[in-house]
């Protein structure tokens, strides 16, 4: 049946042949006498070849030993139309014709031909390079090319990638390793048989019709994308796995009817789909049909990639099969996100993202195209980002002033502060300055000795108060402030910051907010220091109404809770991990020494973050593990295995006579007294329904509020 396949792609390279009106074969009439542009018809080329062979003109004459001096051309960019004559040219080796607004190009039979540039020709339709022995060709943004045709070749790879009008590939005995089909949405015939592939990526190919792969290295290939394929040949490759059950307009299918047996197909079995004619399936004896269709399968909820916060980055579906016996085969089909921006996020508020995951009916295996969304509250609040001050009302020694500050991201976003009371200028009182009594006598000599000192002080200086115009600002990471010395227009100051990593200072009072975490910025200035104390925010926790807000600020300023991205976002909708919450709990209680030396856990290395507070916990009771030998900590952390945790933290306390509040935490639960002593001490507020919700997970911005509360009521801080 192969030879019937062949038969087919000899017809269509006929009628390629008779679209050219050309063929050229080497070894034409350059025996015969004649110039140069007899034997080459477009001016271009003529005098490219007259170049080539040092020529003084192209009426000189040309022969067969001329012709044979020529094994290297460049005709690149020379405005070359046709290529009549090049088959004169036998003894070729590489023939680089790139950037010419040629239409076709037919060449056979040129062994010595190994590399051939063709790319960049935007006119060329249709390339048959047939029984050479290329082992280069490069069609690169040959946009127009319809049919490409070169058998018989020694091509290793071939880049189809940018030609997106092709219609008609045929590459049959070359040595290719890989096919890449996925961009040619128009390709309708491919015949690759005879090569090395064990790759063919087809995509979505909506007009594909045949493809010839017989005699390669394939175990499987993905035909889904393909909905018009009525004619599939893959004959002698060493197949494990294949369903064509999607591929409803199948006529023809070959698998193993020649070559090998297939040893290594996954329990002998094929899904192929329902037709009316099963006459042209030629298919090895013994191998098993398993026919499914739209109705043999049963689809599972979304799975979402991401979290509500940052977004989300892939989503897809699976669906079950559901013929008996074929119960265990599952088939995942990844959705196309589209991402689109319902509202803009403001200085205060984030913005609203709306995510849908689309399934398109060609690749869902029930038949039935669908589309689920998601709504996320961002990108964050940009933040206010304030322009100068502007005095509004001056101050005086009886009344304050004002002045306000506008947001350069939203006008309507104003902050007035007031300006203290002026302070009056203390002066000192002048000493008076007694007469010197005269002598009862006059004498010669001067009866009073002058003072060693002046008797009377002079009026002191008052000294230049100075201040910040804050003594404290939060900033956004990757945002700045400006500081300004009220008072001070004369003075040379001198910005430090007790930590630059986190908020750097310029020598203007210019304030960066590079990560989270607190930090100082000092002015010093005519002897005297002033100090603002600056909070960097994540670009994801700026809201001061999240009630995770100043829980995550805090305890990042403390350094017990760390970031993403450089310490910039914090995704507070983020599972929090056994793992993060035994080292967060061990950084809140000050990093103290460990009893033991060494980690009882098999899944704790010495390399890992949390090696030490791993060994911290185990040693204070708080984690027994999941088991013996087991901590299990990239497992997400429950809301009932953190309130236990700290409960054991805080030395098991007795728990009051207060009433459970929760319904769905029972006496019999391990983490009842846990539970009911979370909810005394305040650190635990549970739902509006009544419930706890023990077995939830625990996120991130669920976990800094429980840490910040124990903070608070337990160790007495916050």
């Amino acid at each position: 049946m192969s030879k019937v396949f062949v038969r087919r792609f000899v017809a269509i390279a006929v009628a390629v042949v008779a679209i050219l009106g050309i063929v050229l074969l080497p070894g034409g009439t350059a025996s015969a006498a004649g110039s140069i542009s007899s034997f080459f018809p477009d001016a271009n080329l003529a005098e490219a070849v007259r170049e080539a062979l040092g020529a003084d003109s192209v009426n000189d004459a040309f022969s067969s030993e001329e012709a044979k001096k020529i094994k290297k051309l460049d005709i690149s960019g020379c405005n070359i139309t046709s290529l009549e004559g090049i088959d004169n040219l036998s003894a070729l080796e590489e023939l680089d014709c790139s950037d010419n607004p040629i239409s076709s190009v037919f060449i056979a039979g040129f062994y010595s031909l190994k590399k051939v540039d063709i790319s960049d020709c935007s006119e060329l339709e249709h390339l048959e390079l047939n029984n050479c022995t290329l082992s280069s060709l490069d069609v690169t943004n040959c946009s127009k090319l319809i049919s490409l045709v070169c058998s018989y070749n020694s091509l290793t790879e071939l880049n189809v990638s940018t030609c997106y009008r092709l219609q008609e590939l045929v590459v049959s005995t070359n040595k290719l390793t890989s096919l890449d089909l996925s961009n040619l949405l128009g390709i309708k015939n491919v015949s690759c048989g005879d090569n090395k592939i064990t790759d063919i990526n087809l995509g979505y190919c909506p007009d594909l019709e045949s493809l010839g792969a017989s005699t390669n290295l394939l175990t499987g290939i993905d035909t889904v994308g393909c909905p018009k394929l009525s004619y599939l040949d893959l004959d002698e490759n060493p197949l494990t796995f294949l369903d064509v059950s999607m591929n409803t307009k199948l006529e023809y299918l070959f698998v193993g009817d020649e070559g090998p047996n297939l040893l290594d197909l996954k329990d002998n079995k094929i899904y192929i789909p329902d037709v009316d004619s099963y006459t042209g399936f030629f298919i090895r004896s013994g191998v098993n049909c398993i026919v499914l269709t739209k109705y043999s399968w049963q689809r599972d909820e979304v799975k979402w990639v991401g979290n509500d916060q940052t977004g989300y980055t892939a989503a897809s579906v699976t669906y079950n099969c559901t013929v008996p016996g074929e119960e265990d085969y599952k088939v995942t089909v990844p959705a196309t996100l589209v991402r689109k921006m319902m509202k803009k996020p403001t200085c205060e508020d984030p913005g609203e993202t709306m995510f849908f995951a689309n399934f398109d009916e060609v690749y869902a295996r029930d038949g039935e195209e669908f589309s689920e969304e998601k709504l996320c509250f961002m990108p964050a609040a940009t933040g206010h980002e304030w322009g100068e001050w502007v005095v509004t009302k001056k101050a005086t020694l009886d009344s304050e002033g004002s002045k306000t500050r506008t947001c350069l991201n939203d006008p309507e976003h104003i902050e007035t502060v007031s300006i203290p009371k002026l302070t009056p200028t203390p002066t000192t009182k002048p000493t008076a300055t007694p007469s010197a009594k005269p002598s009862a006598k006059p004498s010669a000599v001067p009866s009073a000795k002058p003072s060693a000192k002046p008797s009377a002080k002079p009026t002191p200086k008052p000294d230049e108060v100075l201040s910040l115009d804050k003594a404290s600002v939060s900033i956004v990471c990757g945002k700045t402030a400006t500081l300004t010395v009220l008072n001070g227009k004369n003075v040379n100051v001198k910005w430090t910051s007790s930590n630059s990593k986190i908020a750097a200072v310029d020598s203007k009072g210019k304030v960066t907010a590079k990560m989270a975490g607190a930090a100082t910025i000092t002015a010093a200035a005519m002897g005297k220091k002033m100090e603002c104390k600056v909070t960097v925010l994540y670009k994801d926790v700026t809201s001061s109404k999240d009630f995770w807000y100043a829980p995550t600020n805090y305890l990042t300023g403390k350094g017990v809770v760390k970031g993403y991205a450089d310490q910039t976002e914090f995704r507070p909708a983020n599972d929090c991990t056994r793992a993060q919450m035994v080292t967060f709990l061990y950084r809140l209680q000050g990093e103290p020494k460990t009893k033991s030396a060494s980690c009882k856990f098999t899944d704790v290395k010495k390399t890992d973050y949390f090696y030490k507070p791993v060994i911290w916990a185990v040693d204070q009771g708080i984690t027994t593990g999941v088991s013996k030998d087991k901590f299990n900590p990239q497992g997400v952390c429950t809301r009932a295995q953190t309130v236990t945790f700290l409960w054991r933290m805080a030395g098991k306390p007795p728990v009051g006579s207060a009433k459970n509040p929760f319904s769905d935490v029972k006496k019999s639960d391990y983490f009842y007294k846990a539970t009911l002593w979370a909810s005394e001490k305040k650190i635990l507020a549970g739902y509006s329904d009544g419930t706890f919700k023990p077995q939830g997970k625990c996120l991130r911005r669920q976990m800094v509020t429980f840490l910040y509360k124990y903070d608070k009521f337990v160790n007495g801080k916050g």
